[in-house]
């Protein structure tokens, strides 16, 4: 099992907005688990990814992305949905590691602009490619705010929590080959992995929309700071500025 638990970038906004997201996230799973209904039967295949809810009716969380019974505001209230509790912090882990610098980049209105976005869209994309099953999780969304990072921070270091087996391991790698890992293994999934209880196809969808929101933001409105490196900078489609600040923390050994 490889687990992100931390990112090495500097922020100069505290990230409350996404602070709050997950406070809201928890509240509201917890209150859909303990609400006086049936008990929710889900399909967990013991990840910490977007669930696929198995049972029809009335046992189903009326916040669920249902597209039998849909309505367009479950492309937003599905986010804040989750099958148990290793779901629910699974995904809110990942939120915490790329969602903080994400927010402290953009701002907070823009953040939750752009997390319930990506989450709708990939509800959206489960709705015209899924498996005509009820779903619940903030894994599309969360897989945008990962496409958004990348963009952001192709540069900077993720740390990993490695386990195998009865070992574990702690290393550091640049986020391109971490987010592009997971991308890759979504893919994979969506072709050839239907069935398996696990949304594909949605966390395909908002990882190569939030790159591609993150792309039209850092060529625009949120460009790089001097000692960032952007996706676009890699690429030779944004300009490299460098300064004192840029040289002093490459010296330090926060720069690549």
């Amino acid at each position: 099992m490889i687990i992100p638990y931390g990112v090495d970038v500097p922020m100069r906004r505290v990230p409350v907005a996404n602070w709050l997201l997950i406070l809201g996230t928890c509240v509201v799973s917890l209150a859909v688990w303990l609400s006086p209904r049936p008990a929710v039967t889900i399909r967990v295949p013991g990840n910490l990814d977007t669930v696929i809810v198995q049972m029809q009716g009335e046992t189903i969380p009326a916040l669920a992305l249902q597209p039998g019974k849909f309505a367009i505001t479950q492309l937003f209230t599905h986010v804040l949905v989750h099958g148990d509790v290793v779901h629910l912090l699974g995904n809110m882990l990942f939120l915490f590691v790329f969602g903080n610098a994400v927010n402290a980049k953009v701002g907070h209105a823009v953040y939750l602009f752009c997390y319930f976005l990506l989450g709708a869209m990939g509800g959206v994309a489960w709705m015209m490619f899924g498996e005509g099953l009820p779903m619940v999780g903030a894994s599309g969304a969360i897989s945008g705010i990962i496409g958004m990072f990348l963009v952001f921070f192709p540069r900077n270091d993720i740390r990993i929590l490695l386990f195998w087996e009865f070992a574990w391991q702690v290393f550091s790698l640049s986020s391109i080959w971490v987010v592009c890992f997971y991308m890759l293994w979504d893919l994979i999934g969506t072709l050839f992995l239907a069935g398996s209880g696990i949304a594909y196809v949605t966390h395909l969808a908002g990882g190569c929309l939030g790159i591609g929101v993150g792309m039209i933001m850092a060529l625009s409105i949120f460009g790089p700071e001097p000692y960032e490196r952007s996706l676009p900078q890699m690429l030779g489609w944004q300009e490299r500025e460098d300064d004192d600040m840029t040289l002093r923390l490459r010296l330090r050994g926060r720069l690549k």
